[in-house]
């Protein structure tokens, strides 16, 4: 069986959305011929910990770990309130700050690639003694943060050996770096520099949906490979949907202010005076909320018909979204919105309940439900469609009758064991050209 080693910087006990890709590529290679050896950080800032991951890792898997300097925890015990401008979304806060904690978000834009670069220096000699004990065939390296690249990048150097690199979110095209006020011009020009001289030295280049191929494609002439973010099948096996006593609409996971929920609200708004919706309906919040979700619910027609649950195992709140008559997502309202396509909408996908939508209605997210049929998408100020939709769901529900079923032929290329037959695909064909 070849060996392939994977740099990253999140892996168990790290939880949440960022660690999902990596870790189902981990647990299928071996059907498609590749043993995965693991590189990542030791006692490393995590956004979320989901210990019961770590049962998820073979006994068998070699587990490397380097030590490394932490930013998020310099800032945290000097201001414990900083914290949250590390966090994924957590950064666009609008709430007033203190002085360190503008100084760490003034660190979170400007730090060349990201926060996470001070692991690099201990991490590169170790990638190199990794490669040549374990004898290595192929390094694999997934961002954010790109400091796992940058890594990869100076492995393969030493090495000799072969590269892939996949991106879940775009590098300097990400939004929250996009025209902002904080990020210096220099630094942002230095750091596009850094990109596309680290994209050149790729020998095969992965990421999640069409709109961030078109991207990617612009900075070099490789081909582009794009394999999607999907769901695993197997967790969906035992959750048979029953209906529940009310209506429940469930969002589950963080909510950044670009994914402003007024939307959601204003839909239901509309349906407030319709007084069987009304008395039969509830809201569920699966996660760790900012107070402006909370101050709109209590200021909404909707308060005591909200139900707050604390972030939990992936694999339950799993059993919390399959549970549910509706599933709510909404695409970041910001400028590169149309390639957003969140692990989250395919575990929705794959636990086959209807999906209310609301983002760009010509972007990835709505093309890949189109096709599916998992529900509906709509424009942030289409209210009244929304309204509608929701309420064609719930009378389905009343009387007993699915209003939405998923094209299973559809979702099936995206489990996760048909994806990882593709990322093996593009290993095969890095490995027999070098």
């Amino acid at each position: 069986m070849k060996k392939v080693l994977f740099i990253t910087y999140y892996w168990p006990p790290a939880g949440g959305a960022p660690i999902n890709r990596i870790l189902k590529f981990y647990q299928y290679l071996p059907e498609f011929g590749w043993e995965a050896v693991i590189l990542t950080t030791e006692g490393g800032d995590f956004p979320f910990e989901d210990e019961s991951l770590l049962k998820e890792v073979r006994p068998e898997t070699k587990v490397y770990r380097s030590k490394g300097l932490s930013l998020h925890k310099i800032f945290s015990s000097v201001s414990p309130k900083s914290k949250k401008n590390f966090v994924p979304y957590g950064f666009t806060d609008a709430s007033k700050s203190s002085f360190m904690d503008k100084l760490s978000r003034w660190v979170k834009y400007n730090f060349i690639p990201d926060t996470r670069f001070p692991w690099y220096f201990s991490t590169v000699r170790k990638a190199v003694k990794i490669i040549r004990e374990e004898n290595i065939d192929i390094i694999f390296s997934s961002s954010p943060p790109q400091t796992n690249h940058l890594i990869a990048r100076k492995a393969a150097k030493r090495t000799g050996l072969p590269w892939v690199a996949d991106f879940r979110d775009p590098w300097t095209d990400v939004f929250w770096l996009l025209n902002n006020s904080i990020r210096w011009k220099m630094i942002h020009n230095i750091d596009k520099r850094i990109e596309r001289k680290t994209i050149a030295k790729m020998d095969a280049v992965i990421t999640v949906g069409p709109s961030l191929v078109e991207i990617l494609q612009r900075k070099t002439d490789k081909k582009i490979h794009l394999i999607s973010n999907g769901y695993d099948d197997t967790y969906f096996k035992e959750l048979q949907y029953q209906p529940n006593a009310k209506f429940r609409i469930t969002y589950a996971g963080s909510l950044s202010k670009e994914q402003d929920p007024k939307c959601f609200m204003n839909a239901l708004e509309l349906l407030k005076d319709n007084k069987e919706f009304y008395d039969n309906c509830e809201l569920f919040f699966l996660g760790n909320f900012p107070s402006y979700l909370h101050d709109l619910i209590d200021g909404s027609s909707y308060r005591e018909k909200t139900f707050f649950a604390p972030y939990t195992f992936y694999t339950d709140s799993l059993k919390s979204v399959a549970a549910s008559e509706l599933l709510l997502l909404i695409v970041p309202e910001t400028n590169d919105n149309k390639c957003i396509l969140t692990s989250k909408l395919f575990d929705y996908m794959g636990a086959q309940r209807p999906i209310l939508a609301f983002g760009p209605t010509d972007g990835d997210a709505a093309e890949v439900m189109r096709n599916a049929a998992a529900g509906s998408l709509f424009d942030y100020a289409d209210s009244q469609n929304a309204a509608d939709f929701i309420l064609k769901n719930f009378l389905g529900w009343k009387s007993q009758e699915e209003n939405s079923k998923l094209r299973e032929s559809a979702i099936e290329q995206y489990t996760r064991r048909n994806l990882t037959g593709k990322l093996a695909k593009v290993f095969e064909g890095v490995v027999k050209i070098k």
